[in-house]
């Protein structure tokens, strides 16, 4: 951080919660709680205009150091309001250092670039399969990297959208297994609001390009969303299709779970993933251990 005033500055909007603060450390907080950089503030004391130069990872780290230090006035700032039970199981993690990270690194590139899906539908996984709800588990890559295909499910696309091939060859699957009609469209909303919880391992992607935002932290958040369901108590299945999927199963050791895999949908993968009758032999395990089965109609 650079700051080319000698005087107190601090936003006013912001001093009147820090007092007898370091003149720095209040503009820090401040553009901080933003996440901005860089940053123009008013001088306390010669209300003279100050320039303030923040890098991104400078941002981060602040971020949580000041959450640390003031976490009543921080902490809301940065949560994600998912509103269901997730909330209360995830609020520590929207907090972590890795997070703010992946937090600053979102807001710049959605500021710059076109990223999918829509910010809003980011934690879509999450808000439309409450904790307490989740029967089965799908494991994804990233989100589709064409327009009006993503909207924060594994798999599924906006109503409307073209049905992709891997989603296509999972339709093909289903209607081999249970004896459905192949739907028309491959919105997947209604599997998620009956608890097929569809998670990518990586909920943002830039547009065309594939894995753009792997390795940013996206992992480790969804590695401790499956932590989480792990210890779940309630008997529940997990799908893997494919090297990625697999891989984050390793977080599932619990064994009141039913774990199935397969070869992924795609077709790169030479129709390996056909029969493997997942969506029946997720019923069944379901049924076994009490609870309803998964309806897995689309509708339109």
């Amino acid at each position: 951080m650079t700051s080319y005033c000698n005087g107190d500055v601090a936003p006013k909007s912001r001093i009147l919660y820090i007092p007898e603060t370091q003149s720095s450390i209040i503009v820090l907080v401040y553009y901080a709680r933003a996440g901005t950089s860089p940053a123009r503030a008013t001088c306390g004391c010669c209300e003279r205009e100050a320039l303030v130069d923040f890098k991104a990872e400078e941002v981060s780290r602040l971020q949580y150091i000041l959450i640390l230090i003031y976490p009543r006035f921080f902490r809301e700032g940065f949560m994600v309001n998912l509103g269901n039970d997730w909330d209360g199981l995830l609020k520590d993690e929207f907090s972590k250092e890795y997070y703010l990270r992946l937090r600053t690194f979102l807001k710049e590139s959605y500021r710059a670039k076109t990223i999918y899906p829509d910010m809003h539908d980011i934690f879509n996984a999450l808000k439309f399969t409450p904790y307490s709800h989740v029967k089965a588990v799908i494991v994804g890559q990233d989100p589709y990297i064409n327009p009006g295909e993503a909207h924060g499910l594994a798999f599924s696309v906006k109503p409307g959208a073209k049905i992709p091939p891997s989603l296509i060859n999972i339709f093909k699957e289903l209607c081999d297994d249970i004896g459905c009609e192949m739907p028309a469209n491959g919105h997947l909303e209604r599997w998620a609001r009956q608890g097929v919880m569809l998670l990518n391992t990586v909920l943002t992607v830039e547009a065309r390009k594939s894995r753009s935002h792997a390795r940013r932290g996206w992992e480790q958040f969804t590695d401790a969303v499956m932590d989480i369901l792990n210890m779940r108590e309630q008997p529940m299945v997990f799908l893997l299709w494919g090297r990625d999927a697999q891989t984050k199963g390793e977080k599932i050791t619990n064994p009141k779970h039913l774990i199935l895999k397969a070869a992924h949908p795609s077709p790169l993968a030479g129709g390996r993933f056909f029969g493997s009758r997942h969506f029946s032999k997720t019923n069944a395990f379901l049924q076994e251990n009490g609870t309803a089965p998964i309806d897995w109609g689309v509708s339109v």
